[in-house]
C-alpha cells in the first residue's frame, strides 16, 4: 500500500507550481520553441473588446421596450429606489424643506432621536409575540461586543 500525499501537500505544490510558471513561463516557452504559450494565435483570440463595445452601444442607443428606451428604465428604476433614502433622510436628518436658497421654510423638523428610539422600542414591544425571537437570538450574543462594553439586559 502506497502512502498517500495530502491535500493540503498538493494543493501547496499547486501554488508553488503556478508561481514559478508565472515567474519563468515565458523564458521557459522560448527554451522550448514553445511560444505559441506566451502569444495566442490570431485565430483562437475572441474579439470580446469589439462584443461588449457593440453590445453596449446597442443597449444605450438603440434598446427599447416600445417607446421607453434602456436609460429612460434604468434611470426611472433609480429614481423609484432613491425615494425611500429620501424620506427617510429628510423625517430623520434634515426635515422637510418648502422652497429653495433663503428663502426655504421648514414644513416639519426633523424628528428627533429619543423619539425614533421610543418609536423602535415601541414597535419592538407590539411585535414581541410574532415569532422574531428565532431570529433575534443569533443577534443578541453580539451586542456585549458592540463597543459599549456593557450588556444592555
Amino acid at each position: 500500500m502506497k502512502p498517500r500525499l495530502p491535500a493540503q501537500a498538493a494543493a501547496w505544490g499547486l501554488i508553488l507550481a503556478t508561481i514559478l510558471l508565472g515567474w519563468f513561463g515565458r523564458d521557459l516557452a522560448k527554451a522550448l520553441d514553445a511560444r505559441w504559450l506566451v502569444k495566442w494565435p490570431s485565430g483562437w483570440v475572441i474579439p470580446f473588446k469589439t462584443h461588449i463595445s457593440a453590445g453596449m452601444t446597442w443597449l444605450v442607443e438603440d434598446a427599447a421596450i416600445g417607446p421607453v428606451s434602456f436609460t429612460d428604465a434604468t434611470r426611472a428604476l433609480a429614481w423609484l429606489i432613491e425615494q425611500p433614502y429620501e424620506l427617510m433622510l429628510n423625517l430623520l436628518a434634515h426635515g422637510f424643506l418648502l422652497g429653495s436658497g433663503p428663502d426655504q421654510q421648514v414644513l416639519l423638523p426633523a424628528i428627533s432621536w429619543i423619539a425614533v428610539t421610543a418609536a423602535a422600542v415601541a414597535l419592538g414591544h407590539y411585535c414581541r409575540n410574532w415569532g422574531w425571537r428565532r431570529w433575534s437570538g443569533p443577534v443578541l450574543p453580539t451586542l456585549p461586543y458592540s463597543g459599549s462594553g456593557t450588556v444592555p439586559w
